[in-house]
């Protein structure tokens, strides 16, 4: 504890998720090219990755020390920081499904389409399907649970589509299926107009082919885990593989606790509370998007406009 003025300093934490807002609002720029935008806002959801896994994990580390530490600019606990964190979050990702959806809307105006699937025409359907069938299918590794398969590990930072199921005697099941990275983020269904579809898009409209259930809920979600990992004390020069104890640190990063979970879609109240649970998260650590989880997608763009429809849509090279 301390007595000194701290009404004049600003957590650390609280002042970067300020410093991501003002990236975030570079897609708000009247005189930014549009894709440009469309990089601002994935370049600012993978600054909030880095922030969960590595900032917010360690006050996750602090909170569970029985020793009390204290912010040296607020005075505020670990707990305190992260309730904070929490709260200041939700409004960041209302802001950026916001500017998503504007600089979508205004790339369509140049002609350049992310489609959701209920847009694809009769034929680009039948091309998305079999590209499905073909490509994804057998890729993907679906996991009913039941007693026979509990919950499983999600892995960090990687989509799963979550479904709830019903069979024919009225039981239902949860579906999971975790993104493959044998498979592409998106997929491209002409140059002129641009015209792409997210992989994600095409497997959750496509789960009837995937289970032999029913359909009730489906969503794409993302679990977020702490990363924020110590080692050096561990670590004896002279006698340890450094190469052996970063695999160790690198694998170890994966199964660490959760710290945030992100929801694309909806979910019934009874399959989000069991997912919950089982991941032992707060309410306050969900967020609830209408946009792309996971948006490196974008960078791949620009490679496939003619030269004439960048000259409005991203930045001169020189």
């Amino acid at each position: 504890m301390t007595n000194k003025d701290l009404s004049y300093t600003q957590n650390r934490e609280l002042s970067w998720l300020s410093f991501n807002q003002r990236v975030l609002k570079k897609a708000f720029d009247d005189d930014a090219p549009l894709l440009e935008k469309l990089k601002f806002i994935s370049i600012f959801v993978s600054n909030l990755d880095e922030f969960f896994m590595v900032r917010v994990g360690s006050l996750k580390d602090q909170e569970s020390i029985k020793e009390i530490t204290y912010d040296n600019k607020t005075n505020m606990t670990p707990s305190e920081q992260l309730e904070k964190i929490y709260e200041a979050t939700h409004p960041l990702i209302k802001m950026k499904d916001k500017a998503f959806n504007e600089v979508e809307k205004s790339l369509r105006q140049e002609g350049i389409f992310n489609l959701k699937y209920e847009e694809l025409t009769k034929e680009e359907r039948k091309i998305v399907d079999s590209y499905f069938e073909r490509n994804i299918l057998p890729v993907i590794t679906p996991i009913v649970l039941n007693s026979h398969h509990p919950f499983p590990h999600l892995q960090n930072n990687i989509p799963v589509i979550v479904s709830k199921l019903s069979a024919k005697n009225g039981e239902d099941f949860i579906g999971l299926i975790q993104s493959s990275p044998i498979t592409k983020d998106i997929f491209f269904l002409s140059k002129e107009p641009l015209r792409y579809i997210l992989t994600e898009e095409i497997i959750i409209n496509n789960l009837e082919k995937v289970y032999n259930y029913k359909i009730l809920d489906k969503a794409v979600i993302c679990v977020t885990r702490n990363a924020d990992i110590t080692f050096t004390e561990d670590f004896d020069e002279a006698d340890d593989d450094f190469r052996k104890l970063m695999k160790k640190a690198v694998k170890k990063r994966g199964r660490l606790e959760p710290v945030r979970l992100e929801i694309n879609g909806n979910l019934s109240e009874d399959t989000l509370d069991f997912i919950v649970n089982h991941l032992n998260l707060e309410k306050s650590a969900i967020y609830f998007t209408s946009t792309p989880l996971k948006m490196s997608y974008v960078f791949s763009l620009a490679d496939k406009l003619s030269q004439e429809k960048k000259r409005g849509v991203i930045l001169p090279s020189f």
